[in-house]
């Protein structure tokens, strides 16, 4: 296989590690600030776990910025709503994605 057949096959890589060390901010103080354990944190950042659609949503309200722009596919930042907005709409958008 060609490199750049293979690099059209990865995914895109996403930016919790990046966001987390520009704020300067652990490991422990993002996992702390979600309510998952360190380990998940660590494995979500090297892509060995893929976090669930609600864990997204709760990482980039943590900060604030757009899942899409975590998940490293969009380069807009700007979050669409926050969990703070609306539980219904969060709640919305969870069962939408999971049907």
């Amino acid at each position: 296989m060609k490199k750049n057949e293979s690099e059209k096959e990865k995914k895109p890589h996403n930016r919790i590690a990046e966001l987390r060390k520009d704020r300067g901010l652990t490991i422990q103080q993002v996992a702390d600030g979600i309510g998952v354990s360190n380990g998940t944190i660590s494995r979500y950042e090297k892509g060995t776990r893929e976090p669930k659609l609600e864990t997204w949503v709760k990482l980039a309200d943590f900060f604030g910025v757009s899942v899409s722009y975590l998940q490293g596919i969009s380069e807009n930042s700007e979050p669409l709503f926050t969990l703070g907005s609306s539980a219904t709409e969060l709640k919305g958008m969870i069962d939408f994605f999971d049907s």
